[in-house]
C-alpha cells in the first residue's frame, strides 16, 4: 500500500526523532511495511534516539497495528529485538504477536532463556504460546512444537521470577501433554496468587 505522505523519507525520520513533538500518525504511517534501504535508514536513525523516544514510537506503532489492519511494523520490531533498553525489547516482542512465523522461535527462546530482564523474558514466554498452539493444530512440525513446550515447561519448573514462570505456564497450556496438565495442577494447588490465576487461565486454554 502506498505511503500517504508528501514528505521525503529523510524528513519523516527527522520528525520522528524530534522529541519536542509526539510521533504523528502521518509519520508512523510512512514507516509501515518498511524494507530494503528504507529499513536500513530507519534502523541507523533508531540508534540515535533516546530510550524513552524509542519506546514511545514502538508503543504507538503497536497500538496502530492493533486497531488498523493496514499498519504493519513487523520488520521494524524484528530489527530492534536486541535493543539495549529492556522495555523496548519487550515492546518489540509484543509488536510481533501477529507475525507468527516460525523463524521467530529462535530469537524468542533466546530472549526467554538468556535475557537479563524479567520483563523481556516474560514477554518472550507469552509470545511462544502461538507455536504451541500451532503444534496442536498441525501448522507447525511436531518436533519444533515439542521443543518449544520442553523449554516452557523447564522455565515453569525452574527458579525464574513468578511473572516469567506464569507466562510460560499460560503458553504451554495449549499442549495436551500430561506434563502440562500436571504443571497446571501444581500451579493451582501450591503456587502464589498470581500463579493460581495463571493456572485458571491455563485450564481454560487446555480445556
Amino acid at each position: 500500500m502506498p505511503k500517504q505522505t508528501r514528505k521525503q523519507f529523510s524528513q519523516v525520520l527527522a520528525d520522528l526523532a524530534n522529541e519536542k513533538y509526539p510521533p504523528s500518525k502521518e509519520d508512523l504511517y510512512a514507516v509501515s511495511d518498511l524494507g530494503g534501504k528504507q529499513l536500513q535508514q530507519f534502523a541507523a536513525g533508531w540508534r540515535g534516539l533516546s530510550a524513552a523516544r524509542r519506546l514511545r514510537i514502538l508503543t504507538e506503532m503497536g497500538e496502530l497495528a492493533d486497531s488498523h489492519v493496514e499498519f504493519n511494523y513487523h520488520a521494524i520490531a524484528r530489527a530492534v529485538l536486541e535493543d539495549e533498553d529492556d522495555e523496548v525489547r519487550a515492546a518489540a516482542i509484543h509488536t510481533l504477536w501477529e507475525d507468527q512465523k516460525a523463524d521467530l522461535i529462535a530469537p524468542f527462546v533466546k530472549a526467554l532463556t538468556k535475557d537479563k530482564s524479567a520483563l523481556v523474558r516474560a514477554a518472550a514466554a507469552s509470545a511462544l504460546g502461538i507455536y504451541v498452539y500451532q503444534g496442536e493444530t498441525e501448522e507447525l512440525p511436531s518436533a519444533q512444537a515439542k521443543a518449544v513446550e520442553d523449554i516452557l515447561l523447564k522455565v515453569f519448573g525452574g527458579a525464574d521470577a513468578v511473572e516469567v514462570r506464569r507466562r510460560a505456564l499460560e503458553s504451554v497450556s495449549f499442549s495436551g501433554r500430561r506434563e502440562v496438565t500436571a504443571a497446571i495442577d501444581a500451579a493451582y494447588e501450591s503456587g502464589p496468587e498470581l500463579m493460581r490465576i495463571s493456572a485458571l487461565y491455563a485450564m481454560g486454554r487446555s480445556l
